[in-house]
């Protein structure tokens, strides 16, 4: 018997899961609003919770079965009480019986590696199933016949392999599995597959079948560079928008101009061939390097291609090694280059003088709409009194230039560091042994940033020996600015380990929580604290009621134990405030995560088919389906109308601007308003007057029933 039996009060069996959520029942797909099963998702993961799985309706009647612990770092250690085969059979039998489940996701170990077991028990393909996701959380090397077990599928979209091992011998059964879908995959991920050269081979050439692949991201061999081999590939494709190519000649190379490969040795002629082929896919708009070096040939190259391709409007160097001759070919491109939008350079391993190099050839590039630079210390040269930057940056920002500023321990506050903390777009602030009357001059000049749209805090409290601030000059200093930026969207909070509540950090929450109140634009919200209080977790709920037309996502970490009263409330305002589309609640406790996760994955999935029948709702407008089915998502629609939530979940789906959504919505809200009385069953089809069968009362006064909208909903009706 499992240690969390108390929380399945019957002993869990994959034959009495079966039998007690009827899986006889033949799938409904078709039916508005979608499968049966769709309307049992609580019971359905209530029964999957023991085998680490969990069903979720991530756009309008489809559904994506997925591992339980893909969410957090604590559900890794939850076994389940059912036998570990059981998962990974639910994972390839579920997707033959029901048509509605398009996306699987396994990120356990265990389920990956019993899925090759798998393949010779379930037989049959997956005739509906788009999206395969493997990405287990470490490196793994499975057994064969792992994409087996589905089927093989014979409509993938979308296959992501992401940390599994691809061998000889395996490069043959993903082969097939491309080859078998060529006619539909539009985009395939293959990272950390650990491939050789001729598991590299084997890939591009199955991916030649692949005539309509939109999206690719491939990583490098790691013996010897295949670049040459992409070359080859990339000379036939004719569809592809968005490359990523990861550790590009890493391993040294090995080809017809080089006899052997040498750690960091490259070949320019194999790297102008992939390049110039590039350059011959018209298609291609976004470009992704990660993982590779910059320098020398390579940067002549990229920038012979950036001057060639006049159809790539995205160039992202993610996680990438740089040095001043590689900025001087790229700011010399971006000088002559008339089509290229977006240049992100996240994560880039930067010198001083090299974000310098790159901006000044902003001020001769009108096209150029952003630069993304990545996260620079306060310590550094470039935040230093006479650097150009920051004078471009004042001058750029926000708009073009963006970047985010590490505030590591402040000691004194430059005039060079106040003009940066007035225009940067991203702040991570951590107060370390710092003064407080340097951290108020911080947050001091952060309240005259009105381009502010992320700030991370990382509050330590009593390590400051300064007299001159008390601990409530710097809440306020830190509140000011909250009210003052008005363009933040994201916010997070964090306490050190180990400061409890005390007579500093017990108004902190409170303050804090009241001024990000005020805030109208508030998208994310994160809070770390040693341990959740009912108090802190009372002034959270608070929060976020107020935030409802504007929060879409929250996150809560408790690194010791909650007391059940904070679970209560926290459980209370997640079911309540229908409009988080995202929401996490992480402790350390064991019985807090079991709790925690229960409850809340619980109403976090109501809350995603609310959402879904809301954004059914604004779509069914123009298709104008059957009456029933508007009269099923209209309620949903009414509460999430004003939500910010709403209109992402609607960009995501159809993919039209924020501008367009919202226009959508609010036809949406006035075709609601005109039938209000019909979708609250009030009247059938009218207010109709009897004597002579017209309908006076409605074209008198029509607006009435809108003004009874505007104070009465849906789901208040009394039927």
């Amino acid at each position: 018997m499992s240690d969390n039996q108390h929380y399945y009060p019957w002993r869990w069996s994959l034959g009495r899961l079966l039998r007690g959520l009827s899986t006889e029942r033949p799938c409904s797909v078709n039916a508005f609003p979608g499968c049966w099963i769709i309307g049992q998702l609580d019971s359905w993961n209530r029964a999957l919770r023991p085998t680490r799985l969990v069903l979720t309706e991530f756009e309008p009647g489809s559904l994506c079965l997925r591992s339980y612990d893909d969410r957090d770092d604590y559900g890794e250690g939850y076994v389940g009480c059912g036998n570990v085969n059981d998962g990974a059979f639910l994972l390839a039998w579920l997707p033959r019986q029901h048509r509605c489940i398009l996306e699987v996701r396994v990120n356990d170990q265990v389920h990956i590696d019993r899925l090759s077991f798998m393949s010779s028990v379930v037989m049959g393909p997956a005739p509906s199933l788009e999206r395969i996701v493997l990405h287990p959380r470490r490196e793994l090397e499975p057994g064969s016949g792992y994409l087996q077990a589905f089927g093989p599928p014979q409509c993938l979209r979308s296959l992501d392999l992401v940390n599994i091992h691809v061998s000889d011998a395996l490069a043959s059964n993903v082969a097939e599995v491309l080859r078998g879908n060529a006619s539909t995959l539009h985009s395939v991920k293959l990272v950390g597959n650990e491939l050789s050269r001729d598991s590299a081979g084997i890939l591009l050439l199955a991916l030649f079948s692949c005539e309509r692949l939109k999206d690719l991201t491939l990583q490098d061999a790691t013996t010897s560079s295949a670049c040459d081999l992409m070359a080859e590939y990339f000379s036939s494709s004719r569809m592809l928008q968005k490359l990523s190519l990861v550790g590009l000649c890493k391993a040294g190379m090995r080809c017809r101009h080089f006899d052997f490969a040498s750690e960091g040795r490259v070949c320019l002629h194999c790297l102008k061939d992939l390049f110039a082929t590039l350059r011959g896919i018209v298609s291609l708009q976004h470009l992704a390097l990660e993982e590779t070096s910059v320098r020398g040939e390579t940067a002549k190259a990229l920038a012979e291609f950036l001057t060639g391709h006049h159809a790539l409007q995205t160039l992202s160097l993610l996680n990438c090694n740089f040095d001043i001759t590689g900025a001087t070919c790229i700011a010399e491109t971006l000088s002559v280059n008339s089509t290229l939008e977006h240049l992100n350079l996240d994560n880039f391993s930067l010198g001083a003088e090299i974000p310098s190099k790159l901006c000044s050839a902003l001020s001769v590039n009108t096209t150029l709409k952003s630069l993304v630079l990545p996260e620079i210390s306060s310590r550094s040269l470039v935040t230093q009194q006479g650097n150009p930057i920051i004078e471009l940056l004042r001058l750029e920002s926000p708009g073009r230039v963006q970047f985010r500023l590490f505030v590591d321990w402040p000691s004194l506050v430059s005039q060079a560091l106040e003009q940066a903390l007035k225009c940067v777009e991203a702040v991570k602030i951590r107060h370390g042994m710092s003064a407080r009357n340097v951290l108020c001059s911080v947050y001091s000049s952060l309240a005259l940033n009105h381009s502010l749209r992320s700030l991370h805090i990382d509050y330590s409290s009593g390590s400051s020996t300064d007299q001159d601030n008390t601990p409530e000059d710097l809440i306020a200093a830190l509140c000011t600015a909250l009210k003052a930026c008005e363009c933040l969207q994201t916010f997070h909070l964090g306490l050190k380990s180990g400061c409890h509540e005390n007579e500093e950090t017990a108004p902190l929450f409170t303050e804090v929580f009241h001024a990000l109140a005020l805030n109208r634009r508030l998208r994310k919200l994160s809070v770390v604290t040693p341990r959740l209080t009912f108090k802190t977790a009372v002034a959270l709920s608070a929060l976020v009621s107020q935030c409802k037309r504007s929060l879409v996502e929250l996150h809560i970490l408790s690194t010791e134990n909650m007391p059940i009263t904070a679970l209560d409330v926290l459980h209370n305002m997640v079911t309540t405030n229908v409009f988080l589309s995202t929401i996490s609640v992480r402790c350390s406790a064991w019985s807090d995560v079991m709790q925690a996760n229960a409850a809340v994955d619980e109403a976090k999935e109501r809350n995603r088919v609310l959402l879904n029948r809301a954004a059914q709702f604004v779509t069914s407008i123009d298709g104008e389906p059957a009456w029933s089915a508007q009269q099923h998502c209209a309620a949903a629609f009414d509460d999430l109308c004003a939500t910010a939530s709403l209109r992402e979940h609607l960009a995501s789906l159809s993919g039209k601007s924020a501008l367009q959504v919202s226009l959508d919505v609010k036809k949406a809200r006035r075709y609601l308003q005109d039938n209000f009385m019909v979708f609250a069953r009030v009247v059938r089809a009218a207010v109709v007057c009897e004597g002579d069968g017209s309908t006076q009362l409605d074209d008198l006064n029509a607006e009435c029933w809108h003004a009874i909208a505007q104070y009465l909903k849906l789901n208040d009706v009394v039927r």
